[in-house]
């Protein structure tokens, strides 16, 4: 798609849908998260990584991006992702063995998890 204010080509969906993990989509992503499983209570559990792209410069997560909480009965999974530019965060709920991925969003508003002790 070209921005009628700029002579500059975006890539605005993949696969028909937003992604996460680039300020001006002007490029490919580098990388794409193609699973994400949680273990919890004996059980691996997998996570919607659906639009999810570029998730650090390496590729390869880390502990620090991800915090667990839990609550009266189920988790609260919170995850940062950035590659330099294009961060993002998402969340999951996990309850019962099943999750439900409940935010992917890159507005400031959502980064406050990150400040909850």
């Amino acid at each position: 798609m070209k921005n009628k204010n700029q002579d500059a080509r975006y890539i605005c969906t993949i696969d028909n849908k937003d992604w996460y993990g680039s300020d001006f989509k002007m490029d490919l992503p580098k990388n794409e998260l193609k699973l994400l499983v949680i273990y919890i209570k004996g059980k691996y559990i997998e996570l919607d990584i659906s639009q999810m792209f570029n998730p650090n410069l390496t590729g390869a997560l880390n502990n620090y991006q991800f915090k667990l909480t839990y609550y009266a009965g189920f988790y609260l999974l919170y995850g940062f992702f950035s590659d330099g530019a294009g961060a993002y965060t998402a969340q999951w709920k996990i309850q019962n063995g099943k999750t439900d991925r409940i935010k992917l969003s890159n507005e400031d508003k959502d980064f406050k998890w990150q400040n909850i002790k």
